[in-house]
């Protein structure tokens, strides 16, 4: 009886979060630092004010994130619907908090046209998008995605990009990913050589 209530709100969490699609995309950002500005009351007043109008950024997070949770219970011709919302919103919302969200839901829907999307992110100018497309591929782990992996963990300019591309090197299959992670434990980086060696021993099973 639990399992089929949770069921029942999962389905209407989605149901909500397609209903807010075409605001996601067109809604206001609120600003970064909604854990700060929460305690604020002319912060919620505003809030409140902002709502009316459409969708401001605490409200559009809590969306996408509740579509998140539940995206992988939709039928396939549902996924594909939602990978064309989440890549529109990726290519044209300019909060990158906002994008990375987004990415994060088309890392939990196992299609070619969720990797197209997730493949684009990986290149975003911020990031914090290429770090969410970096823990997508680790969800998908696959051979293309050990190949977008490799890629970020040896040239992306960001320290934190490359730390999080060679952590979710770990969770992809060892033949695929051995050569780039060894070339990881080259990085100037000791934060990510250090990173390499765990994800080395999480898919060979060896210590260094």
């Amino acid at each position: 009886m639990h399992k089929k209530n949770t069921s029942v709100h999962n389905k209407r969490l989605l149901i909500l979060g397609f209903s807010f699609i075409p605001s996601l995309l067109t809604g206001c950002v609120g600003g970064e630092f909604y854990g700060i500005s929460a305690w604020n009351p002319y912060t919620r007043q505003q809030w409140s004010e902002d709502e009316r109008m459409g969708p401001t950024y605490h409200s559009r997070m809590a969306e996408i994130r509740a579509i998140e949770r539940s995206v992988s219970s939709l039928d396939f011709g549902q996924q594909d619907r939602m990978v064309v919302h989440m890549t529109q919103l990726i290519r044209d919302d300019e909060n990158p908090l906002v994008r990375a969200a987004g990415v994060r839901v088309l890392g939990e829907i196992a299609s070619p046209a969720s990797l197209a999307a997730i493949q684009g992110a990986a290149v975003d100018r911020d990031p914090l998008v290429r770090m969410a497309a970096s823990e997508a591929f680790g969800r998908r782990g696959d051979f293309e995605a050990a190949a977008g992996l490799s890629i970020l963990a040896a040239d992306d300019e960001n320290a934190e990009v490359r730390l999080t591309a060679v952590t979710a090197l770990g969770n992809c299959p060892e033949q695929q990913v051995v050569q780039a992670l060894a070339l990881a434990l080259d990085d100037s980086n000791p934060a990510i050589q250090n990173r390499a060696v765990q994800s080395l021993k999480a898919t060979t099973g060896h210590q260094l």
